[in-house]
C-alpha cells in the first residue's frame, strides 16, 4: 500500500499479487452481492459487499476509486479523498469521539449488578407507551452509550421518572406518545442524530415546548452551532461534571416553573411577584384582550387568535405551550374563565350570567371547568371574593 499526497487531496493505492480479475467484471465489482464464480475455477469466499460498501464510503466523502487488473498477477485499487471541508458545505460533520469507559466506570462505582436489567425494563416499558403512568415528571435519555444513560438515569431518578432510549428515531417515537418533561441526548448516534431529534421536536408546535439538553465528546463549534440552531435549550461537552448537568436541568425547569406560575396567578387574579421577560407578559396581555373582546363570537378559535396576534398557528401553539404548559385550547377556556371570575366579583351577574357573557353555554361543562382551575365552586368564590376585588384588575408589567 502506498499514501501520497495530490492536489487537494490524498491518494492511496492498494496492491495484491492474487489471481487477478477478468476483464469482462469492470465496474459490477463494486455491486453489491457481486461475486465472480469463473476466476480460475477456485471458489469464491465472502458474501459480495466489501468493495460496495468500500465504494459508498468513499463516494459519501467525495472520493473516487477505480483500479486495474492482470489475470494470474494480481490487482491494485487507487483511491482518492478530499482534503478539508469545503466539499462537505451543507452537511455537518460530527467529530466522532470515543466515550470514555473508564471515566465512567469510575463515576458509577457503586452501581448495582441490576443495572442492565434495569435498562432492559426500560427499554420494554417504552414498547408500551400508551400503558405508561406516572405521578411525576418524566425525563428521556437518549444515548447509544449503556454507561452513560446509566450514569444520568442514576443522577436524575430521585427527582424524575426516567426512561432511555439508545437511537434518535425511538426517542422521537417516544415524544410522540408521550411528551417528557425534558429530554437529554446524544449528539452523534447511528440513524437520527441528537441534533436532527432536536430539529424535528422544534419544528413541531405539539412537541416544541419541550426542553432538549445535547451532550456530546465533540468540541467542534459548528457542531455546537448547529444544536443551538435546532432549537437546542442547552449543550453540555462530555465528559461533564454531574453538578454541572444538574444545575441546567434545574436552571430550565425553574424557568418553565416561573412562566407557568406567572400565567396561572394571572388568570386567577392572585399577586404576582415572578419577574418573567417582558416579550411573555405582553403576548399573555395581547391574548386576554383578542379573547375578551370575541367572547360573543361562537367561530372564535385558536386560528382566529393567530391571525388577531399575527403569528401563525404553530408559533401561536408554542408560545402558549412556553408560557401555561397547556394547549392552545385550554389557554383560551382559562381566559374565558378568567373573564366569568371578574364578572362575579365586580359586577352583580349571576353565575349563568356571567357564564353565557363569557361564551359558555353549558352550565354544568363551565362549574367542572371553572372548580378545576380556581379549586372551588362558582358561587364560593363569588362570596368568598366579591368584597376583596372591588376594582377591575390588569395584568402588571414586569
Amino acid at each position: 500500500m502506498t499514501l501520497s499526497a495530490a492536489d487537494g487531496g490524498v491518494d492511496i493505492t492498494i496492491s495484491d499479487t492474487g489471481c487477478g480479475i477478468p476483464s469482462h467484471v469492470g465496474d459490477a465489482v463494486f455491486n453489491r452481492f457481486y461475486r465472480e464464480y469463473t476466476s480460475n475455477g477456485r471458489g469464491i469466499e465472502g458474501f459480495g459487499i466489501g468493495l460496495f460498501l468500500t465504494k459508498q464510503f468513499i463516494e459519501a466523502h467525495n472520493g473516487s476509486i477505480s483500479y486495474t487488473s492482470t489475470l494470474g498477477k494480481g490487482t491494485c485499487f487507487s483511491l482518492r479523498l478530499p482534503t478539508g471541508k469545503e466539499q462537505y458545505e451543507g452537511h455537518l460533520v460530527f467529530e466522532d469521539v470515543g466515550e470514555h469507559s473508564v471515566f465512567l466506570n469510575e463515576l458509577l462505582p457503586d452501581a448495582p449488578e441490576e443495572d442492565a436489567v434495569g435498562a432492559e425494563v426500560a427499554h420494554r416499558e417504552l414498547t408500551h407507551v400508551s400503558d405508561m403512568v406516572s405521578d411525576g415528571p418524566v425525563m428521556l435519555v437518549v444515548d447509544d452509550n449503556d454507561e452513560i444513560r446509566t450514569y444520568i438515569r442514576q443522577i436524575f431518578e430521585n427527582d424524575f421518572t426516567v426512561y432511555d432510549v439508545d437511537n434518535g428515531a425511538a426517542a422521537l417515537e417516544f415524544v410522540q406518545s408521550y411528551e417528557p418533561e425534558i429530554v437529554i441526548s446524544d449528539v452523534v448516534m447511528k440513524g437520527l442524530s441528537g441534533i436532527d431529534l432536536c430539529s424535528q421536536m422544534k419544528k413541531d408546535p405539539l412537541y416544541s415546548h419541550i426542553p432538549v439538553i445535547l451532550l456530546t465528546a465533540s468540541t467542534s463549534t459548528e457542531v455546537q452551532l448547529k444544536g443551538i440552531e435546532g432549537g437546542a435549550d442547552d449543550y453540555i461537552t462530555k465528559p461533564f461534571d454531574k453538578e454541572l448537568l444538574i444545575a441546567r436541568v434545574s436552571n430550565i425547569r425553574r424557568g418553565r416553573d416561573q412562566l407557568q406560575t406567572y400565567f396561572y396567578n394571572e388568570i386567577t387574579f392572585q399577586s404576582n411577584d415572578h419577574k418573567i421577560p417582558t416579550a411573555y407578559s405582553d403576548f399573555l396581555r395581547r391574548c386576554i384582550e383578542i379573547v375578551e373582546a370575541q367572547l360573543d363570537n361562537p367561530d372564535f378559535n385558536v386560528k382566529t387568535l393567530a391571525d388577531e396576534i399575527g403569528m401563525s398557528h404553530s408559533n401561536l401553539y408554542k408560545r402558549i405551550k412556553s408560557i401555561s404548559g397547556k394547549s392552545a385550547n385550554e389557554f383560551i377556556r382559562f381566559i374565558r374563565l378568567r373573564k366569568v371570575a371578574q364578572l362575579l366579583i365586580t359586577t352583580n351577574h349571576n353565575i349563568n350570567e356571567a357564564a353565557f357573557s363569557a361564551g359558555f353555554n353549558d352550565i354544568k361543562y363551565f362549574r367542572d371547568q371553572f372548580s378545576k382551575l380556581f379549586g372551588m365552586k362558582p358561587s364560593e368564590y363569588k362570596r368568598k371574593y366579591g368584597k376583596v376585588f372591588s376594582k377591575k384588575h390588569t395584568l402588571k408589567k414586569s
